[in-house]
């Protein structure tokens, strides 16, 4: 079970990075993760649009499968770059838990912001690209 809970966390000042997000938390058993999901305003029906405001990649790249790809080894801030359609795919990589990414991504779902998992062994990946 996932919750999306759009507030402030307690202890954090409007200027701190984190002030302006939601947070995801996945109710397990005996614990609950909870995963900061940067808020932006933008069209959802663009990967790249979505992981330039979320990074501040500002080159001009046109389709996501001409995203950098700078780095063999995901990190958590950085770019998964898939070849899921024809133009390619980008997510931006929330969080890293043993081989699963936890990816922020657009368009995945025709204009739709979605949330998902995908093992970093997954034929789908072409490369990362790494702030």
């Amino acid at each position: 079970m996932a919750l999306l809970i759009p507030l402030v966390p307690l202890g954090l000042a409007a200027s701190d990075d984190r002030a302006n997000t939601e947070i995801k938390a996945t109710y397990y058993d005996n614990f609950v993760e909870a995963v900061y999901v940067p808020h932006v305003e933008v069209d959802y029906s663009s990967c790249v649009t979505l992981a330039r405001a979320l990074t501040g990649f500002s080159e001009p790249i046109g389709q996501a499968r001409y995203w950098p790809k700078n780095s063999d080894v995901p990190v958590e801030g950085g770019i998964v770059i898939t070849n899921e359609s024809p133009f390619g795919h980008v997510g931006y990589i929330l969080a890293i838990r043993g081989d699963i990414l936890i990816l922020d991504e657009a368009n995945w779902i025709p204009n739709e912001r979605t949330r998902r998992e995908l093992n970093i062994n997954s034929p789908l990946i072409e490369g990362f690209w790494r702030p």
